[in-house]
C-alpha cells in the first residue's frame, strides 16, 4: 500500500483474510505477497493465506478437510431435460476425471462432432457414467508429477503448469499408493532471478518461467505455456541472457509471428510485457490468471 500500486479492494481482500491470523502468520502473507501483490490473482492469495494457516494456526482450520468431499447431482432442477452436476473431489481424482473429459470430447469430434467444447464434455461425463468413456478405466494410472513452490507441511505446488494448488503430505503419500509414478521435484524459489550461459533453459528455469507464466504471453492468447516455446525476449544472439526475466513462453503460432510479422515485444521493469504491432499499436499484457484451456 505505500507504494500506492495496490488495489484498494485487493488491500482490503488480503486484510481481511488474514484478520484472524496470529502476527507472525500475517508477516508470512505480507512478505510472500508484498513483491508482486499488485499483480498477484485472487487464487493465488488464498493459497498464501491457506499455507499461512496450516503454518502458524492450525487449530482454526478443519479437523479432516476430505470430509466435505461430495457430488450433489441436482434432479429436482432440471430445466428443458438438463441437469446441474456439483462436486468437491480429491485433486488426483479431479485429474483423472480431466483427463477423462477432455479425451472423450477429443473422440467425439473425432467422430464427426460439431458440437461446442462445453456440450462434448458433458456428452462425454455421460458416456463414463455409462462405462462407454474413451479412455481405458483400467489402464495403469498416469504418472504424476508434483512441483513443489514452497515446501512445508502443506507446500504450495503444481501438477501441471499453470494450475497450482495447496498439497498435504498426506495427499502425496495417498498418491504414491494409486499412481503408477509419483515424482516429486525440487523446491522452485519463484523470487530468484535464475540464469545460466547456455542457450536451452534447464528444466528448472523452465519450470519456473512457466509456473509464473501459464500462458503464452501474446496478447489475448490463452494457450497453456506447457505448450508453448520459451522464447528470449532479448534475441540470444544479441546478448539477451537465459534467464527468468529474459524468457517467456510464446506458442507457436504467436512465436513465429514475432520472428516475421513484425511483431515485438519487451518485458518493462514492472513484469508486464509490453507488444508493439506492425502498425505501431501498443498492448499490454499482465495475466497471471491459471485459465481452464483446451
Amino acid at each position: 500500500m505505500t507504494a500506492l500500486d495496490l488495489p484498494l479492494w485487493k488491500a482490503r481482500k488480503i486484510a481481511a483474510a488474514t484478520c484472524t491470523l496470529p502476527e507472525a502468520g500475517a508477516a508470512y502473507v505480507d512478505a510472500q505477497l508484498a513483491w508482486a501483490a499488485a499483480r498477484t490473482t485472487l487464487a493465488q492469495i488464498d493459497r498464501t493465506v491457506d499455507e499461512a494457516f496450516v503454518r502458524f494456526a492450525p487449530e482454526l482450520l478443519p479437523e479432516d478437510p476430505t470430509d466435505h468431499r461430495d457430488v450433489i447431482v441436482d434432479l429436482d432442477q432440471a430445466k428443458h431435460g438438463l441437469v446441474s452436476i456439483d462436486a468437491l473431489l480429491d485433486l488426483d481424482d479431479a485429474l483423472d476425471l480431466e483427463d477423462a473429459l477432455r479425451a472423450g470430447a477429443a473422440a467425439l469430434k473425432d467422430a464427426g462432432s460439431d458440437d461446442p467444447l462445453g456440450v462434448r464434455r458433458a456428452k462425454a461425463l455421460g458416456d463414463l457414467a455409462r462405462g462407454q468413456g474413451a479412455l481405458d478405466l483400467q489402464q495403469d494410472r498416469r504418472p504424476l508429477v508434483v512441483n513443489v513452490v514452497n515446501g512445508a507441511a502443506t507446500c504450495e505446488a503444481f501438477v501441471r503448469p499453470g494450475m497450482p494448488v495447496a498439497v498435504s503430505v498426506d495427499q502425496v503419500r495417498d498418491w504414491c499408493t494409486s499412481a503408477t509414478k509419483v515424482t516429486v521435484r525440487a523446491v522452485l524459489e519463484l523470487r530468484e532471478d535464475y540464469s545460466i550461459d547456455s542457450y536451452m533453459p534447464t528444466e528448472k528455469l523452465a519450470a519456473q518461467v512457466r509456473w509464473l507464466n501459464p500462458t503464452c504471453v501474446f496478447p489475448h492468447c490463452q494457450r497453456a505455456s506447457e505448450r508453448c516455446d520459451l522464447d528470449h525476449v532479448e534475441p540470444y544472439a544479441d546478448g539477451g541472457p537465459t534467464s527468468t526475466a529474459n524468457l517467456a513462453p510464446l506458442c507457436r503460432r504467436h512465436h513465429r509471428m514475432k520472428t516475421h510479422a513484425r511483431w515485438r515485444y519487451r518485458r518493462r521493469p514492472d513484469g508486464v510485457f509490453e507488444w508493439t504491432g506492425p502498425m505501431g499499436q501498443v498492448f499490454d499484457v499482465d495475466d497471471r490468471a491459471h485459465p481452464d484451456v483446451e
